[in-house]
């Protein structure tokens, strides 16, 4: 080749390569042209709350505006603690624990949600000498959270059993499977992923039961923040959700892509996560089913005294739906 050509064949792929530079930065431009504004979530790390950490790691909610710094807990109801301390603007946790600590936080508001799922079961052992459901009377049953709790008192009773008929030991999530396997308890209502790694370590000497499709309680994890925050940041709560909203369409159309990367970021089996993602909905989303069952909960723990609250709380007037409303209407199907 002549110099002549050499010259102009670098020049040629020179602007080619400034143009798909120019092409990137552009693409790579946030899609609001205000000024970016901050704020803080208190979020489960866990793969019911995949949403956010995919929104954040493709700069999903930079691209709407909106700078979101992650705080990470073990525990949803320690993302609603640092949330009421301050410490953050939104907090994620499962419906159920936004009812048994709404009377300490009585401006907290439900705004959206990062996903539904139901990946509890009951684990016993059979070596306890339970190998159906009825077994579990009078047996020591370790729970760990309120939905571990309403999920016994809905199971036990489609067995002829009330919630009075088992003696329930409270543990933390992390104590669970060590008490399970060291046989201090004969059985436990707990969630993925330690039923999987319980039942592992447990072999055949592992039982599992659920309730019949259809009557096994869902769990919202649930996105909340103060009324007056809500009140003065509408703007900054609607492009907090168009980032989710974002990354929920990424899950949608690369399934197999966001398993992987869900798998990869908490540490999952590729395996696992695609047995268990099956049983969870990754959608933001305030729906008249999580009403419904936030009033069937709430009327469970009363009766049972495992919730604090002295009236049936009108659980509308803990929604707040407009900023969602105005990313997605169709994502909205409260009934006022």
């Amino acid at each position: 080749m002549k110099t002549g050509q050499v010259i102009m064949a670098v020049v040629v792929v020179a602007i080619i390569a400034a143009g798909f530079w120019v092409w990137q930065a552009d693409h790579d431009k946030p899609t609001f042209t205000d000024p970016i504004v901050k704020m803080t979530l208190a979020v489960y790390a866990g793969d019911v709350a995949a949403l956010a950490f995919l929104a954040q790691e493709d700069g999903l909610f930079i691209k709407n505006g909106v700078e979101v710094t992650l705080k990470e807990y073990n525990r949803g109801v320690k993302t609603f603690d640092a949330f009421s301390k301050g410490e953050a603007d939104v907090a994620t946790i499962p419906e159920l624990g936004f009812i048994a600590k709404m009377t300490a936080n009585p401006g907290a508001r439900i705004f959206g949600s990062l996903s539904t799922y139901n990946i509890r079961e009951v684990v016993a052992r059979r070596d306890k000498g339970i190998t159906v459901p009825g077994d579990l009377r009078g047996r020591r049953i370790g729970l760990s959270g309120d939905m571990s709790t309403y999920y016994l008192g809905v199971f036990l009773p489609l067995h002829g059993m009330k919630y009075t008929d088992v003696v329930t030991v409270r543990l933390p999530p992390s104590d669970i499977n060590a008490a399970l396997l060291s046989g201090t308890i004969d059985a436990a209502v707990t969630w993925e992923p330690n039923v999987s790694h319980v039942k592992k370590e447990l072999g055949e000497n592992a039982i599992s039961f659920t309730p019949p499709e259809g009557l096994a309680p869902e769990t919202t994890f649930v996105l909340v923040a103060n009324a007056s925050w809500l009140q003065q940041n509408g703007e900054t709560a609607a492009r907090f959700l168009r980032g989710l909203k974002a990354a929920e369409a990424f899950v949608a159309a690369n399934p197999d892509k966001a398993k992987s990367r869900i798998a990869a970021r908490f540490a999952l089996t590729p395996d696992y996560v695609a047995s268990v993602l099956s049983r969870i909905n990754l959608r933001t989303e305030l729906t008249q089913r999580l009403l419904v069952a936030m009033e069937d909960e709430a009327r469970w723990g009363m009766a049972n005294n495992v919730l604090s609250l002295k009236d049936p709380p009108n659980f509308l007037d803990y929604f707040v739906s407009e900023p969602l409303s105005s990313v997605d209407a169709d994502a909205v199907t409260l009934l006022r």
